[in-house]
């Protein structure tokens, strides 16, 4: 012990947690004369929550274009703290983000980040001032850049020819296409606004249509759309 030097062990329970202790430190000599008392204030910080991540592009599923673009990684945590953001492609290092002053972060994302065609898993950490470590959370964000292939629209009553009887009933316009996809469909009768389905589960979509929609004793040209093509086929409609 260097000489005029004291020490006392101060142990995990003598402390409160995550909180400021003001410790009073007095001595007393050998006749029993005793100091005042001088004042420390410790603090601890001894926990740290785990950072969040934001949802990218609503669903974490990123299109062609979406990735090309670019994005900015977005979460919450503690304000000071250091957010680390592993798991991108191989090669590339991780990254990091200081939460600003409303507790936000953000991480700009680029093409090369990602594995193409595939589900990327980051992983997210934040460090305080105090160098306490959270656990991790995670996020699972998909990249689709392959256009699919065009859809099929079925033949209208075998011969795309309809009658006055078949027109005034209306039919289904069916077809195929990639589960889950959108498909469009335009050409309608001036006026008549486009019209969409979804893919069904069995790969199949369908599109009910109206007299009104079609133009009368004429060949109505429609156009079938998805993301990166689009193709047309004609139903003439015959009104007796």
């Amino acid at each position: 012990m260097v000489e005029g030097a004291w020490t006392l062990g101060v142990a995990d329970g003598d402390l409160a947690a995550d909180a400021a202790t003001m410790l009073s430190i007095t001595q007393s000599d050998a006749v029993g004369n005793k100091s005042d008392a001088v004042a420390l204030k410790l603090t601890t910080d001894v926990t740290i929550a785990v950072p969040t991540i934001d949802a990218v592009s609503t669903d974490n599923l990123l299109n062609k274009s979406e990735n090309d673009a670019g994005f900015n990684l977005t979460g919450t945590g503690e304000v000071g703290a250091t957010v680390t953001v592993s798991g991108f492609e191989s090669g590339v290092a991780n990254k990091t983000a200081t939460v600003d002053s409303n507790g936000d972060w953000t991480i700009a994302i680029v093409d090369a980040d990602l594995a193409d065609n595939g589900t990327n898993t980051l992983s997210a950490t934040q460090a305080d001032v105090a160098g306490n470590v959270s656990s991790a959370t995670t996020l699972a964000l998909t990249t689709d850049l392959v256009a699919p292939t065009a859809p099929t629209i079925t033949a209208v009553s075998t011969d795309d020819l309809l009658n006055n009887t078949e027109n005034s009933n209306g039919f289904d316009l069916t077809g195929t296409g990639e589960v889950g996809a959108t498909v469009t469909v335009s050409g309608f009768e001036s006026g008549v606004a486009n019209k969409t389905a979804t893919v069904d589960s069995n790969g199949d979509w369908t599109i009910a249509i109206v007299d009104a929609d079609l133009a009368d004793n004429g060949s109505n040209s429609y156009r079938r759309r998805k993301p990166m093509w689009r193709a047309m086929s004609a139903v003439r409609r015959r009104v007796l």
